[in-house]
């Protein structure tokens, strides 16, 4: 999904989230049926994806969302986003991002910056993390007036 800016000159933003998940053979350790997809009576969520990575797309579409609704009068950025979701995330992501890079459809995003995946949060601050080892870490913090 791409949503156009305003500076079609500047380089894009990307935030993309993974649709893959893991496999299940081991389904009598959950606590739920891995596919049947449940809200418990605390609001918790089970099921494949329900942290990794579904979580995250959903945030960034939320945030979308209450960005536009917030302005209202201003349907677009300065520039150019670009949500994507990818398959093959799980099991080392060679058909899927790494193929994906390489292409002329990326290569035509002109993409300055990309997201991927970070941890689901109720909370105001949205951890960004460097790699899998985690050498560094970031927090955003969005106010909104």
């Amino acid at each position: 999904m791409t949503l156009p800016g305003r500076d079609q000159s500047l380089p894009s933003l990307m935030l993309y989230s993974h649709t893959d998940v893991v496999p299940t053979p081991n389904k009598e350790y959950w606590k739920f049926d891995p596919f049947a997809g449940i809200k418990d009576f605390d609001g918790k969520i089970y099921g494949r994806g329900a942290q990794d990575m579904k979580s995250i797309g959903i945030q960034y579409v939320e945030a979308i969302r209450r960005l536009f609704k917030i302005n209202q009068n201003q349907k677009n950025f300065l520039r150019t986003l670009h949500l994507v979701w990818g398959p093959d995330e799980e099991i080392g992501g060679e058909d899927g991002m790494e193929k994906f890079v390489e292409s002329e459809v990326f290569k035509k995003l002109n993409v300055a910056f990309a997201l991927d995946e970070g941890l689901p949060t109720d909370e105001e601050a949205f951890k960004v993390y460097y790699a899998e080892r985690c050498p560094w870490c970031m927090f955003f913090f969005f106010l909104l007036f």
